[in-house]
């Protein structure tokens, strides 16, 4: 079974939320700082990047496959309340799925899942049956 490297994983899920945030007219800047010698590397320890829009601050974590524990953003959400526009996001990819974001906001989590469906076997069964009856 071939390894996939996590770390560039982990770059091409962020470029490809960067992209998307950037498509729906968001200005983004990434902040995040690679090193060998750099500790810190998110923001707050917490976020990837930052993107806005006209009215509209996101301060946004990718994630693959799992979020990262929701106790520290929630905690961050409470210690720091965002204002009215300001919303603290936490995005994981599922493979060949899609995206589920979670905002957090004064201690509540708020969850958007763009998660493509799984068909229904039986159906495409049925459907297959019905094809080879027509031939």
């Amino acid at each position: 079974m071939k390894r996939i490297n996590t770390h560039t994983k982990g770059n091409r899920l962020k470029l490809e939320a960067i992209k998307d945030y950037e498509s729906n007219g968001y200005i983004v800047s990434n902040s995040e700082r690679t090193g060998k010698f750099i500790k810190q590397k998110d923001i707050f320890g917490l976020f990837d990047f930052i993107a806005m829009k006209e009215y509209d601050i996101r301060f946004v974590q990718v994630t693959s496959n799992k979020p990262h524990s929701h106790k520290k953003y929630l905690d961050f959400s409470i210690k720091y309340p965002p204002m009215i526009n300001v919303h603290y996001v936490q995005g994981v990819h599922h493979d060949r799925k899609g995206w589920v974001w979670y905002t957090y906001n004064r201690g509540e989590k708020f969850i958007e899942d763009n998660r493509k469906q799984k068909t229904n076997k039986v159906e495409l069964n049925e459907r297959e049956k019905v094809k080879r009856i027509k031939r």
